[in-house]
């Protein structure tokens, strides 16, 4: 039912995702393509033990990472999307938004 509300509503659900997994880079674009979307959101997982006040010296570093992939979409979708970045440190439970584009 939620997929179908999500395809109804233009939006496209999580539990659709896995069935793009293992997919070609084709296939994955044609369904992001298919869905309209106009919001990416990039989350890159960190497993870096990092001091919450080294937190922005660590976003720095990783901003240039980061830039790569939001070029890399902005690229291939052009200045039509919104990308918003999060750093993930998962060891540590902390996030650090770059916000958008």
């Amino acid at each position: 039912i939620k997929e179908k509300i999500a395809s109804s509503r233009g939006e496209i659900s999580a539990g659709y995702y896995k069935d793009l997994v293992g997919q070609d880079y084709n296939t994955v674009v044609a369904h992001f393509e298919a869905a309209g979307f106009e919001n990416i959101e990039i989350i890159d997982f960190k497993t870096d033990v990092v001091k919450p006040q080294d937190l922005n010296f660590k976003a720095n570093f990783y901003e240039p990472q980061i830039n790569i992939y939001k070029n890399a979409l902005i690229k291939r979708y052009g200045n039509n999307v919104n990308i918003h970045a999060t750093l993930l440190f998962i060891l540590m439970g902390e996030d650090y938004n770059y916000g958008n584009n």
